[in-house]
């Protein structure tokens, strides 16, 4: 198999690995040049064998040309017009490895996998070598290497007959036979591009007008209206017994706190912008809230840099802006207890987005810390925020402890949630040797979390009580599977755009 100086399988390269990927990259000898190869050995060129008998790969391979042709699809070498991107295969996302929670197979990199289980028992190869279980049977396992076998598909215009990629032309017809391009007059998508339906989540709706004020201030109001930003809500009542919550040494603690069951809304904010007649998703915001306490928490933040660029309004800004008008909206229906815990995505993990652009930049430990810190201060100096601490500045605020498990701030798969699962995994002999356990983790988690407290309303707001839940836009998981699955990506703007437009469909029809 041949790879481009990106590590990627070209268009060619792919279909001869869908076939048979143990075939020997070689030319074609020009005496097994036949009538009708042509459009063969452009798909083929680097696989087929000397003096190898492939009568059998080369029909397959014949076969899968015609279909390709019959549905208008082609594998040619003339380059396609739409972009400067020539290379159609998508991509592939980090890989973890069982070894420990820290290691990853990068793209592009080989790794060991078990065989019925590819998705989920994976080790990279040094791990492989050196920490495979004692009891493992290394029979069950097979090498791999972690790339995406799907391309893009390429087009080909019935009226002038150019080519352009599927994602480029935002084309979502299966009949590809029916594509016009833009330049014989075609559209650009038979699906809606933009979200022009009334928001009637509160949230959603009162930081869709904190973004567009923030975009009028800074750049008028001719352009901000044509650059509008749409914040699109989707809530969920849930609720979760305390047994899985916490584990069973603290369980009794918190359903005495809780009565038995933890109530909660869970919410994703998802923000598009208006670029080139699309409305483009920039960001995504989960959070968790709940009436016990009135608390809530950001639980994820995921951002892709596609924010237009303006001369005096950066996409920082914006993204604090995100922050900024869901804090104000929860102290306004005076909730007035938050939680953030930092925790940044190792380069080539997908905490929400499926694939990220090469270039963009993850910040470390220390530098999603500061941020969430600017954040935070900026709040405050703006009245948005009374008060933040770290969780030791927390602790000293108590009065230099946390006594009780359950005065943590804890939410479903929360930091604290998370830390008590693990020191049970250890089997504590007794509570005493679990609180010790737990008493470290303070120490490790000291500057990693914050605790918020807003000032809240006077008037307060009614809390919205208006949920609308989805299995791919509302819970973070099923978002990020459904674009895998899909290979709806984010890399340029372009997949963006589409990826875009396909999420648009899951949106509610409502008015």
């Amino acid at each position: 198999m041949a790879l481009n100086g990106n590590n990627k399988r070209t268009c060619a390269d792919m279909l001869c690995c869908d076939i048979d990927p143990s075939i020997p990259s070689t030319s074609q000898p020009k005496d097994k040049k036949k009538k009708g190869d042509s459009l063969l050995r452009i798909v083929t060129w680097d696989m087929i064998a000397e003096d190898v008998t492939l009568e059998k790969k080369i029909a397959q391979i014949k076969k899968m040309i015609r279909m390709m042709k019959t549905m208008g699809l082609e594998a040619f070498e003339k380059k396609v017009v739409c972009c400067t991107n020539q290379d159609t295969q998508f991509n592939a996302s980090n890989r973890y490895c069982l070894a420990n929670g820290e290691c990853r197979i990068p793209p592009g990199a080989k790794y060991m996998y078990k065989k019925g289980e590819r998705d989920v028992a994976n080790y990279c190869i040094p791990c492989y070598e050196t920490k495979f279980p004692a009891h493992g049977n290394k029979r069950d396992w097979k090498m791999a290497e972690n790339i995406n076998t799907a391309s893009d598909v390429i087009l080909k215009c019935s009226t002038c007959q150019e080519k352009w990629h599927k994602t480029c032309a935002l084309f979502f017809n299966p009949d590809a036979s029916k594509f016009v391009c833009m330049e014989c007059g075609g559209g650009r998508s038979d699906l809606k591009t933009t979200i022009d339906t009334k928001e009637h989540a509160h949230a959603a709706a009162f930081m869709t007008e904190k973004l567009n004020e923030l975009l009028r201030s800074r750049i008028g109001i001719t352009v901000a209206r044509k650059d509008k930003i749409r914040v699109c809500g989707l809530s969920e009542e849930k609720s979760i017994w305390t047994k899985a919550l916490v584990p069973a040494i603290v369980e009794a603690e918190f359903k005495k706190k809780y009565s038995g069951k933890f109530k909660y809304v869970k919410r994703a904010f998802h923000v598009f912008q208006r670029i080139d007649g699309v409305d483009v998703i920039l960001c995504s915001l989960y959070t968790q809230e709940t009436p016990m306490g009135k608390r809530w928490m950001i639980d994820y933040f995921d951002s892709l840099p596609y924010f237009k660029f303006y001369d005096n309004l950066k996409s920082g800004e914006l993204h604090q802006e995100v922050f900024h008008a869901y804090i104000e909206y929860m102290s306004s229906i005076n909730y007035l207890n938050g939680h953030i815990w930092s925790s940044p995505p190792k380069p080539g993990d997908d905490f929400c987005f499926n694939i990220h652009p090469s270039a963009m930049k993850y910040l470390d430990r220390n530098g999603l810390i500061a941020w969430y810190q600017r954040i935070l201060k900026n709040g405050r100096s703006l009245g948005i925020i009374k008060e933040y601490r770290n969780f030791r500045e927390e602790l000293e605020h108590q009065g230099g402890s946390i006594e009780k498990p359950s005065d943590l701030p804890v939410f479903v798969d929360s930091l604290w949630c998370q830390v008590m699962k693990e020191i049970n995994f250890e089997h504590p002999n007794s509570p005493s040797e679990f609180m010790e356990a737990l008493q470290k983790q303070y120490e490790i988690h000291a500057t990693d979390n914050f605790v918020i407290e807003l000032p809240g309303a006077k008037t307060p707001r009614e809390r919205d009580t208006w949920y609308y839940s989805h299995p791919i836009l509302g819970d973070r998981m099923g978002f990020l599977k459904k674009c895998v699955k899909e290979n709806w990506e984010f890399p340029t703007l372009a997949r963006a755009m589409y990826a875009s437009v396909a999420l648009i469909q899951y949106l509610p029809r409502y008015e």
